[in-house]
């Protein structure tokens, strides 16, 4: 076993923020002047904003459950940690999170608006979000974590045995290679 193991296992390889991947979709929506093609385009586009906003949250889940894995390897040194050493300030660790809870209610607001129906976010996934930030608060965005011992884990991630832990490294390793971040939805239960 090494004495050194990575803060990010490639999750972000396959991410960008989710207010950059909307901001270009409302940009060219406000340009459309015609109600009709515009109420279309978001029709259109509600399916992948959805499927945006998930791959997202999978991200999420994803790294807590990277974090309780990391937590099972003793006090081992963290490389690779990009927030090591900085200023701990909230609300630009939280920025991004706070955004997707914003973005969901404007789904449903630009939903009533455009196809005159509500849209529906899965709440088992805004509470997700919730432990997330819990999460980024509790590590102070990981400014000081230097070994993996120093990882503050939330929810059930704390009680969970180090079979399933493994088991569900496996999963992360696969998504790692798929880019399906979407797919770690699927242990939302586990946290």
């Amino acid at each position: 076993m090494t004495n050194e193991a990575l803060f990010d296992p490639g999750f972000t390889k396959s991410l960008i923020p989710l207010s950059l991947d909307t901001k270009y979709f409302y940009d060219e929506l406000n340009m459309i002047k015609n109600f009709n093609i515009k109420k279309s385009e978001f029709r259109i586009a509600l399916p992948k904003l959805a499927q945006l906003t998930e791959r997202h949250i999978g991200f999420y889940v994803g790294c807590m459950l990277w974090g309780a894995y990391l937590k099972t390897l003793g006090s081992e040194k963290i490389i690779g940690n990009p927030f090591l050493g900085k200023e701990y300030e909230e609300e630009p660790a939280l920025s991004e999170i706070n955004f997707i809870f914003d973005f969901v209610k404007k789904l449903d607001k630009d939903s009533k608006y455009y196809i005159g129906k509500p849209y529906t976010f899965d709440p088992q996934k805004l509470e997700i979000l919730e432990l997330y930030k819990e999460f980024i608060k509790k590590n102070e965005s990981f400014v000081n974590t230097d070994t993996v011992d120093k990882i503050v884990l939330v929810g059930k991630l704390e009680t969970m045995s180090k079979e399933e832990i493994l088991e569900i490294k496996k999963k992360i390793q696969d998504v790692i290679h798929t880019g399906k971040l979407e797919e770690l939805l699927e242990f939302c239960d586990k946290i």
